[in-house]
């Protein structure tokens, strides 16, 4: 009986390791925005008008001067990026699968299934070219948090902003559906936490 002779152990430690680099290779995202931003070509984001206000008592536009916090852009997968997502969830609890149980973290998520960085980079600028504030960029590149007077919001996404009342509290929501450049729409989902904002403490 002819014997077998095992592979060198170098040979087996650079098989592992391209089979782990092929495994784990995704292509980087490409970017999305890709076309002029025109503040005058503008798209409605749909279903962004909290339900909330209907149920609460409007007290009128608020102050231009009151200070938004913690809004967010919510922002969404090309469907390349989705259909990679959806595969890998799968992967993860198969067994079978390279990617068995091999965990991302948040920035790995957010470099792998978000926005490229040029798109992450003009809605930054978008966002600071009518005077609001970036926050921060989630670690997964889900959302983009900022920060603004409501004048500034208002111009930015083409809505009123009303105080409301409801149950003793105050808050301030956007009535109407955001408006964005149509440039953004490929990145840009919607605008979340326009009906959790408060004024800042005077």
């Amino acid at each position: 009986m002819a014997s077998v002779r095992p592979l060198p152990i170098f040979v087996l430690a650079v098989a592992i390791i391209w089979s782990a680099v092929l495994t784990a290779q995704e292509p980087a995202p490409g970017p999305r925005i890709t076309t002029q931003l025109v503040e005058s070509e503008l798209t409605t984001l749909k279903g962004n008008v909290p339900l909330l206000v209907r149920s609460s008592d409007d007290l009128g536009p608020a102050s231009a001067s009151t200070q938004l916090t913690h809004m967010r852009l919510v922002l969404s997968r090309a469907p390349a990026q989705q259909a990679a997502l959806d595969k890998y969830l799968a992967d993860l609890q198969d067994k079978s699968s390279p990617n068995y149980h091999k965990w991302l973290t948040p920035q790995q998520f957010g470099k792998r299934y978000g926005p490229a960085d040029s798109d992450i980079a003009a809605i930054v600028s978008w966002l600071e070219s009518h005077g609001l504030k970036l926050e921060e960029v989630s670690a997964g590149r889900t959302n983009v948090a900022f920060s603004g007077t409501v004048s500034q919001v208002e111009e930015a996404l083409h809505t009123p902003i009303h105080s409301f009342a409801r149950n003793g509290e105050q808050f301030f929501s956007n009535t109407l559906e955001p408006q964005i450049p149509m440039a953004l729409a490929s990145v840009v989902a919607g605008v979340a936490h326009l009906d959790t904002i408060r004024p800042r403490p005077q």
